[in-house]
């Protein structure tokens, strides 16, 4: 199993500290990257929790799925590699 966590439904408010103050009692965390909307400064709603474990990640995605952070249910499930794509020339008929 992976030890990283997709995390979707963030309050736009929220910072890493806030991400890491939630997750940080279910084991050690090595990464917290929390998607930044460059225009605004603030959250795009998204962001991945890495673990040291697998144990802590599994532990954190079924503790932490569906509760309230800075008032919004949050979304915790396993992050997967997304698969390269391949850029293929398309035909017009």
């Amino acid at each position: 199993m992976n030890n990283c966590l997709f995390v979707a439904n963030i309050d736009l408010d929220a910072r890493e500290d806030d991400l890491r103050d939630t997750f940080e009692p279910f084991g050690r965390i090595t990464s917290i990257q929390l998607s930044i909307d460059p225009s605004t400064g603030g959250s795009c709603g998204f962001g991945f929790v890495e673990y040291k474990s697998n144990t802590a990640a599994t532990s954190a995605m079924q503790s932490l799925d569906g509760v309230p952070i800075l008032g919004r249910s949050v979304h915790v499930s396993i992050a997967y590699d997304r698969s390269p794509t391949v850029d293929e020339p398309r035909e017009y008929q």
